[in-house]
């Protein structure tokens, strides 16, 4: 072998390491490539309940209904209260709907829902309330869901004044 061959044959291997390096290094430096996740299904998901309790059980087309967590809920008279309604992930419409009503109990005095499920307003009354709400007939495209329910579990203190 000759000086001059001798030579390019290191060179060409040298270079070929560092390539080698240079893509190990990029990988690890960028983590393995990894494809994006296929598209989700059609379907109902990140269901929460009032409060953004997380839910459970929710089966599209089955005749098991799911339960949210339930929630203790602090209030005072005469101060504005409001607890968020349930939300949900529709695929692919983002359209979703659903029956919400009291299935045991009542709010507090001074509470109602809005049309977006949620309830708020101003306690008139100090005590506890335990109110098991349902989120019915739910559908997300063509497919029903049975919905769940949930306890809300209201403590509201104070006996001042309301204030309005």
């Amino acid at each position: 072998m000759t000086r001059k061959s001798f030579a390019r044959t290191a060179l060409t291997s040298s270079l070929f390491l560092i390539c080698i390096l240079a893509l190990v290094g990029l990988t690890s430096c960028f983590g393995a490539f990894t494809p994006p996740p296929p598209p989700l299904a059609p379907g109902l998901y990140s269901v929460t309940g009032w409060a953004n309790q997380g839910c459970y059980n929710m089966s599209g087309g089955g005749s098991t209904q799911g339960t949210c967590n339930g929630v203790d809920l602090y209030g005072d008279v005469g101060h504005p209260m409001a607890v968020s309604g349930p939300t949900a992930n529709c695929v692919p419409s983002q359209q979703w709907s659903g029956d919400a009503s009291i299935r045991s109990g009542v709010l507090p005095p001074g509470l109602s829902f809005d049309n977006h499920d949620n309830v708020s307003g101003i306690p008139t009354a100090g005590g506890h309330w335990i109110v098991e709400m349902t989120m019915g007939a739910m559908s997300c495209g063509a497919t029903s869901y049975i919905g769940f329910t949930q306890e809300l579990r209201f403590q509201i203190g104070g006996g001042g004044p309301v204030v309005e």
